[in-house]
């Protein structure tokens, strides 16, 4: 259902991101070709017209030099400078992010109510675990109504990041109970 379309869709993002980075950097490639080399990919050259010379091939003896020359033209975007590579339409990736993100599911992490809690010590792990996501007196406030009421949200987040926070609250000695739900829109 929405997941298998979802999954598909970023499976479609990915393969055109790197689509577009394979284009740029085959457009891009002359920035790759060392400047002594860049003789050759201008122009004609003829290979084989001296023979070479190697120290381990006997007393100084020549390579054999091949007996056709062979003339080879390179076309280089250097040549033509308004042409670095063929024209892609890149994907308005900034107007997509705004839609994939606000399709994302949001999910509320909710502190659970217990008798044998200590203010002090829930506020405080609720800082570390929700490490910038919540501050003292968010903290403060969810603790008091999680008391009252028997549960209070304390951060609303991404599916992933809810469950990890609920890991962590559960690892804490002594634990402070907690759950996550996916967030009802309100109407």
């Amino acid at each position: 259902g929405t997941s298998d379309s979802t999954a598909l869709r970023k499976t479609m993002m990915a393969i055109m991101r790197t689509f577009a980075t394979v284009a740029v950097l085959v457009g891009a490639a002359e920035a790759f070709v060392p400047h002594h080399t860049r003789a050759m990919h201008a122009g004609h050259v003829r290979m084989g017209a001296e023979p070479q010379r190697m120290g381990g091939l006997g007393k100084g003896s020549p390579l054999a030099s091949p007996k056709v020359g062979v003339n080879i033209k390179v076309k280089s975007p250097m040549q033509n400078p308004g042409a670095a590579g063929p024209k892609i339409d890149t994907p308005k990736t900034i107007r997509e992010r705004k839609t994939e993100e606000s399709e994302v599911p949001m999910w509320n992490v909710i502190l659970l109510g217990d008798e044998e809690y200590d203010e002090g010590y829930v506020c405080q792990t609720m800082l570390q675990v929700l490490s910038g996501g919540i501050e003292k007196e968010k903290a403060k406030s969810c603790f008091q109504e999680a008391q009252q009421h028997g549960s209070s949200i304390a951060i609303v987040v991404q599916q992933e990041h809810a469950e990890h926070y609920v890991q962590q609250f559960g690892r804490c000695d002594p634990i402070v109970f907690t759950t996550c739900e996916p967030e009802t829109p309100e109407s």
